[in-house]
């Protein structure tokens, strides 16, 4: 058949360009002590639906070609620097990508993302970090149903304290900003810039098991907005959030880790659009034995949404992650999702909002050939419905298969 031929052809391709990486890694070690560490990367991925569109959609219409699926190749470099110096510790992370598309050319990329982190102790009770990075990715087509090349940037830098020394109640303190752009913008997808201030204390009753209450106040600006008193879009918002932490090592063998945070969200001219609710996460792990270990993890995120029916959108998710080490070499993983957007805060009487249904199933096997090579595989199936009818155009199904190795030297 040919859907099969077709699957083969896939299969095939992947093992050949996987073992051309791994031909052209030169077997150099690298020491986790090492001060500079080199990272070199490349794969193929296939994806049967790459502008995440309904499956009664025709890609001839939208796409301009007669399928909507594409084979990926990418290839990456990064660089790792870490050095300590008494009490400093400082590390930088850098990495180049260039991605190139075989049916859909004109979503070719090159990204490039940076990180540096300092973390120093000042004195006996004070410690700081600071931290600046830049990551670079395509967004998402399944919301903005743009079929074209879209980069995002995110530019972010911060700086935190921890007063507390020896003591089990420490205080906390933290100042950030971050600056966001897209190569194409659209009402929901937006470049805007954001600055925040936090004050919080922390409990250590041991190192295992500590709890923070922590109060932010965050200022937001959406770039190139005017207010618009027709559709209610500001230009801006302002953020109050009260955020609990916690961490329990339960067992020795287990983690329970849990945020919880109260947010009340404010537009700069227009209070049609505010809201206020809470989201959070729960994170649980247990290390059943010493090759198997399950992750559980529930969270709730809100985001901002522009639409007559809404303001606002609810994301919960809740995972079941297992993970089996067969031998010292081969690690198999699986993740199964299930979670749902609900939109709320209509601005429009009489205004329906969507509901977005989605789940998605993975597997994938780790393989560590040799100290500084391995090679990662995995299979993903993804589905969103989206109702009431006239926002079924939201809906999608896909599956992507991918392989990729990776070296450190």
């Amino acid at each position: 058949m040919p859907g099969q031929k077709h699957l083969i052809y896939v299969i095939k391709k992947f093992l050949v360009t996987s073992s051309c990486c791994l031909l052209a890694v030169q077997p150099v070690l690298a020491d986790q002590f090492d001060t500079l560490n080199y990272t070199m990367s490349g794969g193929i991925n296939y994806d049967d639906n790459v502008f995440r569109l309904p499956s009664d959609f025709d890609p001839q219409l939208y796409l301009g070609k007669d399928n909507k699926s594409d084979m990926t190749r990418f290839f990456s470099i990064g660089l790792d620097i870490e050095k300590k110096y008494s009490n400093q510790e400082v590390t930088i992370n850098a990495n180049a990508t260039n991605v190139k598309y075989n049916n859909f050319p004109n979503l070719d990329y090159t990204s490039s993302s940076i990180k540096g982190v300092w973390n120093g102790q000042i004195s006996s009770k004070f410690k700081g970090r600071l931290n600046a990075a830049r990551t670079q990715t395509l967004s998402n087509p399944a919301d903005t149903r743009i079929y074209t090349r879209n980069l995002s940037t995110v530019d972010s830098l911060s700086v935190n304290g921890d007063w507390g020394g020896g003591s089990k109640w420490h205080w906390l303190f933290g100042v950030s900003s971050g600056h966001s752009t897209n190569s194409i913008n659209t009402t929901n997808n937006q470049g805007s810039r954001n600055n925040s201030s936090e004050l919080g204390v922390k409990y250590y009753e041991t190192q295992s098991r500590t709890v923070a209450l922590i109060s932010r106040n965050v200022r937001g600006a959406n770039a190139n907005q005017i207010a618009n008193p027709a559709t209610l879009i500001d230009t801006g918002s302002t953020e109050k959030q009260l955020e609990l932490q916690a961490g329990w090592d339960i067992t020795g063998k287990s983690v329970l880790t849990v945020t919880l945070m109260d947010l009340q969200h404010r537009g700069l001219n227009f209070p049609q659009r505010d809201y206020s609710a809470t989201q959070g996460r729960i994170h649980y792990v247990l290390k059943a034995s010493g090759k198997t270990s399950l992750a559980l993890n529930w969270q709730r995120n809100l985001s901002s949404w522009w639409d007559a029916a809404s303001s606002y959108y609810v994301a919960d998710r809740f995972s079941i992650s297992p993970t089996w080490q067969i031998n010292p070499q081969i690690v198999m993983r699986a993740s199964f999702n299930r979670g749902g957007n609900d939109y709320r805060g209509a601005v429009v009487p009489g205004a329906i909002a969507r509901k977005d249904e989605t789940h998605s199933e993975s597997i994938g096997i780790d393989w560590f050939p040799t100290k500084i090579v391995a090679v990662s595989t995995s299979i993903l199936h993804e589905k969103r419905i989206s109702t009431p009818v006239n926002y079924s155009s939201f809906g999608f199904d896909n599956n992507t298969v991918s392989i990729y190795s990776q070296s450190n030297f």
